[in-house]
């Protein structure tokens, strides 16, 4: 239901973007700064979460246990996606250039300044699914 959620968040985001900015060479560079950084998220997110689901829901009786088991988790999600989110940031020129070769000129300098946003929205996301994560294992996430 989360991932349905976000996915729908990111078609309105689009949306207003769309409405707002149009079609164009702004909306290209706004669509190429997010494609390695949203990607990145649903992939190495989603396989770190799926992971650590277990891990948590097996220590949630022991609150001392689950402490150390979310430290754990929520200390790696910042390292691996924190680091992979500096590295995609110091590079943002070369994976933009990559994935949309024929963005040029202001919009591809564009691009690579909203790449700073969606790179932190990439870090922020997945800490913020992890934290999502914790309390879905402690049964604080069920419908009544």
């Amino acid at each position: 239901m989360l991932a349905v959620g976000q996915m729908l968040g990111s078609l309105i985001v689009h949306a207003l973007a769309l409405s707002i900015v149009g079609v164009g060479a702004e909306m290209d560079a706004f669509v190429a700064s997010q494609a390695l950084p949203a990607f990145a998220a649903a992939v190495v997110g989603a396989a770190l979460l799926s992971v650590w689901q277990s891990r948590l829901s097996t220590s949630a009786g022991d609150p001392a246990h689950f402490r150390r088991v979310l430290a754990s988790l929520l200390g790696r999600t910042l390292l691996l996606l924190g680091g992979g989110g500096l590295l995609v940031w110091t590079f943002r020129a070369e994976w933009i250039a990559l994935l949309v070769p024929g963005l040029e000129g202001s919009a591809a300098d564009l691009a690579e300044r909203l790449a700073g946003p969606a790179v932190l929205a990439m870090v922020l996301n997945a800490y913020f699914a992890a934290t999502s994560l914790a309390m879905r294992a402690l049964g604080k996430y069920e419908l009544p």
